[in-house]
């Protein structure tokens, strides 16, 4: 990518080109984020049917770790409740 490169060197285009890959990047994560989110809260509802707001809530503040840790605890949970209320996915 010598182009790219040059380009990035530039002292106009270069910082704008930064600024564009990093929020290209966040953007990409946030997308993925929810994506995870959205997964998550289908596979519940299927699951233990309508998500109660306090669910969607904390589902959209967990990070991704939770949110995948959730995913698998998912297998095993007897209600929506011990799922979602443990100690284990506390709002950090």
């Amino acid at each position: 990518m010598p182009i790219t490169a040059d380009i990035l060197k530039h002292e106009t285009l270069g910082p704008r080109l930064k600024a564009w890959y990093k929020e290209a990047e966040q953007r990409g994560r946030e997308e993925g984020r929810q994506s995870k989110i959205n997964l998550l809260q289908r596979m519940l509802e299927k699951r233990f049917g309508p998500l109660p707001a306090w669910a969607r809530e904390k589902l959209a503040f967990l990070p991704v770790s939770k949110l995948e840790d959730l995913g698998e605890r998912l297998l095993d949970a007897r209600s929506l409740d011990d799922l979602l209320r443990r100690r284990a996915v506390k709002r950090r």
